[in-house]
């Protein structure tokens, strides 16, 4: 199998940003997959201003920081509020990206009775 050398295709960075300033504008949540003939990139883009998830990648480590205490917001119904509708997005991500993994591993299955597929992803992240 040939991987491409190069770290990614540059195709996908720049649809990657569009979708990022879509996301932007409309103040929401999106979990992106994208994939070109060589390469693949994905966007866990859970920071709207609603949310109480950022995503983190400092000393410590990459990971997500959950605002969780009820002395950031406002009033405990803001916090309320905050924490059910990450936990919903949360939630809702999950659920399709495991829709998402029993569909191809079906619609997979089937073509690996067909021919032999040998397959490595290319992510630049």
């Amino acid at each position: 199998m040939n991987l491409s050398k190069e770290p990614s295709d540059p195709k996908l960075l720049e649809a990657m940003e569009k979708i990022k300033a879509v996301l932007n504008e409309y103040d929401i949540a999106g979990i992106t997959l994208l994939q070109s003939q060589t390469h693949g990139e994905w966007l866990n883009h859970i920071s709207p201003s609603w949310s109480a998830a950022r995503l983190i990648n400092d000393e410590k480590g990459v990971g997500i920081h959950f605002k969780a205490l009820v002395k950031d917001y406002p009033s405990k119904e803001a916090h309320k509020q905050a924490m059910e509708e990450t936990v919903g997005m949360l939630c809702c991500f999950r659920d399709g990206a495991d829709r998402i993994s029993r569909n191809m591993e079906q619609v997979l299955e089937m073509l690996s009775k067909k021919f032999s597929i040998e397959h490595i992803s290319k992510f630049n992240r």
